[in-house]
Protein backbone atom coordinates (compact mmCIF):
# COMPACT_ATOMS: atom_id res chain seq x y z
CA UNK A 1 0.00 0.00 0.00
CA UNK A 2 2.91 2.21 0.32
CA UNK A 3 3.93 2.54 -3.49
CA UNK A 4 0.96 5.30 -3.88
CA UNK A 5 1.93 7.11 -1.40
CA UNK A 6 5.78 7.22 -2.74
CA UNK A 7 4.47 7.66 -6.19
CA UNK A 8 2.75 11.01 -4.83
CA UNK A 9 5.77 12.42 -2.80
CA UNK A 10 7.91 12.12 -5.96
CA UNK A 11 5.36 13.70 -7.63
CA UNK A 12 5.46 16.68 -5.24
CA UNK A 13 9.20 16.48 -5.05
CA UNK A 14 9.32 17.02 -8.96
CA UNK A 15 7.17 19.45 -9.31
CA UNK A 16 8.72 21.39 -6.57
CA UNK A 17 12.20 21.22 -8.00
CA UNK A 18 11.51 21.17 -11.59
CA UNK A 19 12.54 17.76 -12.81
CA UNK A 20 14.46 17.33 -15.79
CA UNK A 21 14.53 20.70 -16.85
CA UNK A 22 17.20 21.58 -14.19
CA UNK A 23 18.43 18.48 -12.78
CA UNK A 24 19.22 16.76 -16.03
CA UNK A 25 18.09 13.64 -18.20
CA UNK A 26 19.74 11.07 -15.08
CA UNK A 27 17.01 12.81 -12.54
CA UNK A 28 14.35 10.06 -12.20
CA UNK A 29 17.21 7.54 -11.82
CA UNK A 30 18.94 9.52 -8.98
CA UNK A 31 15.45 9.76 -7.51
CA UNK A 32 14.47 6.58 -7.62
CA UNK A 33 17.93 5.13 -5.93
CA UNK A 34 17.30 7.54 -3.31
CA UNK A 35 13.81 6.96 -2.57
CA UNK A 36 14.66 2.85 -2.40
CA UNK A 37 18.35 3.21 -0.59
CA UNK A 38 16.12 5.37 2.16
CA UNK A 39 14.07 2.52 2.84
CA UNK A 40 14.41 0.84 6.28
CA UNK A 41 14.05 -2.64 7.01
CA UNK A 42 11.22 -3.43 9.78
CA UNK A 43 10.86 -6.54 12.47
CA UNK A 44 8.45 -9.36 10.66
CA UNK A 45 5.68 -10.40 13.14
CA UNK A 46 3.07 -13.08 12.95
CA UNK A 47 1.47 -12.79 16.45
CA UNK A 48 4.05 -14.64 18.42
CA UNK A 49 6.69 -13.71 20.80
CA UNK A 50 8.97 -15.76 18.60
CA UNK A 51 11.49 -13.92 17.24
CA UNK A 52 13.24 -15.75 13.90
CA UNK A 53 15.43 -12.76 12.72
CA UNK A 54 13.30 -12.51 9.54
CA UNK A 55 12.58 -8.75 8.39
CA UNK A 56 9.73 -7.27 6.33
CA UNK A 57 10.63 -6.24 2.67
CA UNK A 58 12.18 -2.81 2.03
CA UNK A 59 11.11 -2.36 -1.68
Amino acid sequence: MACPYVAGVAALYISVHAGRKVHGKGFANTLAKRLISSGTSLPRSDGTATNYGYTASVA
